[in-house]
């Protein structure tokens, strides 16, 4: 049963009354087997009670709602912290289009990245070529990047050849499991690996074989403790364009 009363003496006379309200403020009891809880149209309290002229009401007292705000201050500070603490991994990346610098592609990385070049050695034939590389840290632990190369042995083996080869190598880079998916981006062959170790480290690797240069993005997030946005990772990866 749902007993609604105005202030006036009414409350006075059952004790309810206890503390100033508005002149419009209607107080409920919701009674069940001669008991009532009862709640203005602003709160309802369920913690401690009191008896009042034979019905019991629910009210939360006044140790407990210092307790309650004792603990929102804490659980903020310590909320407050961690953000202050992981901020730089938190806040929204500054995405920005970069050309290669030989201009055969554009790719949107999350800053500004490095570019780098060096010698590799071919670890089946031990031949040697040059990679070149863009990459950037935006965050502590988490890295974007893009090599690129041309590798006479490499160009002799067959697309699904080549892409085993990297599914593999990334298996024993990062000792890991690797599921792949293999897909075309812009009319030329690719591969996109996945791979997640027991450390909490997660890399993403899409490699496209265009004509007889491999191009290989990455993202590595080796913090074993933060979820790599998968948004911010296909952001990178679809914005690569072939000139």
């Amino acid at each position: 049963m749902l007993l609604s009363f105005r202030r006036g003496p009414l409350l006075r006379a059952a004790g309810l009354e206890t503390q100033p309200t508005a002149a419009f403020l209607t107080l409920s009891c919701l009674c069940t087997d001669g008991h009532c809880r009862c709640f203005t149209c602003h709160s309802l309290a369920d913690v401690g009670s009191f008896e009042r002229g034979g019905v019991r009401v629910n009210r939360m007292t006044k140790p407990w709602r210092a307790v309650a705000i004792v603990l929102a201050a804490v659980a903020a500070i310590v909320l407050c912290g961690w953000m202050a603490a992981n901020w730089s991994r938190l806040r929204p990346y500054h995405w920005q289009i970069v050309e290669s610098p030989d201009a055969a592609f554009s790719v949107s990385f999350p800053g500004n990245p490095a570019a780098s070049q060096q010698s590799e050695i071919d670890v089946i034939d031990g031949s040697e070529f040059v990679s070149s590389r863009l990459a950037v840290s935006p965050a502590p632990r988490i890295a974007y990047a893009v090599s690129w190369w041309v590798s006479q042995q490499q160009t002799s083996k067959s697309t699904e050849g080549l892409f085993a080869h990297f599914r593999e190598c990334d298996a024993k880079v990062f000792r890991g499991n690797v599921t792949a998916r293999e897909f075309v981006v812009q009319g030329y062959p690719a591969s996109e690996m996945t791979v997640v170790n027991s450390g909490g480290t997660v890399a993403f690797n899409r490699v496209i074989r265009a004509g007889p240069r491999i191009y290989s993005l990455w993202v590595v997030n080796t913090s074993g403790k933060f979820v790599v946005d998968k948004t911010n990772v296909s952001k990178f990866f679809d914005s690569f364009s072939l000139h």
